[in-house]
């Protein structure tokens, strides 16, 4: 078995993690290359290891900065798995020539499903009349108010995989959707009876929001206090993505007035959440610990996706274009461009 390209991964998904780790080893090694394990990326095993990585699986936990990539001496593909990019600081990874790929489509079904759970739950109130049922309490008047689904409008912060995966699912349920995100085509929103519409009508014409932004400078802090503001009394908001993209206190502020029924949230920030945040203690605010993107499958896709991309490049290809997320930051292809010529070049 050749050493000459290694592959350290720094942390795991904590699921089946024995079995995960024994599985990408046994599928880089066959394909002749090397593979360590880190439970940290500190100290000084670490900090070797990471030195002669010619890749680097990297799970979200860390934060990915300049002085972090200045570690990596060699590595040309550092692969995040997942699909948030909000912990990569993807300008310190261009300026040392390293491409990034992240999996945009490994669980887009997951956070679907879960924003859809979530809205239902929320709208037909399952978790707080089985609270009362367990807790004594058999009452038909504790229904109202529930109003009927179909009919009613969604509105979707964001519009990209994730929220098109919604707005079928709610178009099953007879739901109206509209939706905010300034870099989707509206022909493509067409085409999935969606209409794109400002960030303020989101908002002032829909009985629901949910929130499936990713977390930009853009994006971070959007949602606050004017928009809840302008949401219909008795609207319900959900958000699967990222909590900095929500303004906790403005949150607070319109469930406690009762401009929303309710609430449910599947991120927070930070994460988990302070026990003293009076968001835990709101009956009509629902909660849960960031398990959106969440299934049996994912857990081995996320490994899989990442051995697929760097054996690719490994091989002398490139990274899955839906997947590089700076390509275009990258002078002719960074590091794997300068071991693509030479490989070239050595016939």
């Amino acid at each position: 078995m050749s050493n000459e390209l290694h592959v350290v991964q720094a942390g795991i998904y904590p699921h089946r993690v024995d079995e995960m780790i024994a599985w990408t080893r046994g599928s880089l090694e066959s394909a002749g290359y090397r593979y360590t394990f880190l439970r940290t990326i500190h100290g000084p095993e670490a900090d070797a290891a990471l030195a002669g990585a010619d890749a680097v699986i990297a799970v979200i936990g860390d934060r990915w900065d300049a002085t972090q990539f200045a570690r990596l001496d060699r590595c040309r593909l550092f692969v995040n798995p997942g699909v948030g990019l909000d912990a990569v600081d993807l300008d310190a990874a261009s300026a040392a020539g390293i491409a990034v790929v992240n999996q945009p489509e490994s669980c887009t079904d997951e956070v679907a499903d879960h924003t859809f759970a979530l809205v239902l739950a929320c709208v037909r109130k399952v978790p707080w009349l089985s609270a009362r049922v367990k807790g004594g309490t058999w009452d038909r008047t504790l229904f109202e108010p529930i109003p009927r689904l179909r009919g009613r409008t969604l509105g979707l912060v964001a519009f990209g995989r994730i929220g098109r995966a919604i707005a079928r699912r709610a178009s099953a349920f007879g739901l109206r959707v509209i939706a905010y995100d300034p870099y989707v085509d509206p022909a493509l929103a067409e085409a999935l009876g969606v209409e794109l519409v400002s960030l303020e009508r989101v908002f002032a014409d829909s009985d629901i929001v949910s929130n499936v932004a990713p977390s930009t400078s853009e994006t971070r802090g959007m949602i606050g206090e004017r928009q809840f503001g302008a949401m219909k009394s008795g609207a319900i908001f959900t958000s699967t993505s990222r909590g900095t993209i929500v303004d906790e206190a403005a949150l607070l502020w319109a469930i406690d007035s009762g401009r929303l029924l309710a609430a449910a949230l599947d991120v927070m920030s930070p994460e988990p959440p302070d026990p003293a945040n009076p968001l835990l203690q709101r009956p009509n605010v629902l909660i849960t610990p960031h398990a959106a993107g969440y299934s049996d499958e994912v857990v081995g896709d996320l490994q899989r996706l990442a051995v697929e991309e760097i054996v690719t490049v490994f091989r002398g290809g490139l990274p899955t274009e839906i997947a590089w997320a700076n390509r275009a930051m990258l002078q002719d292809g960074g590091r794997i461009g300068a071991a693509r010529s030479a490989a070239a070049a050595a016939g």
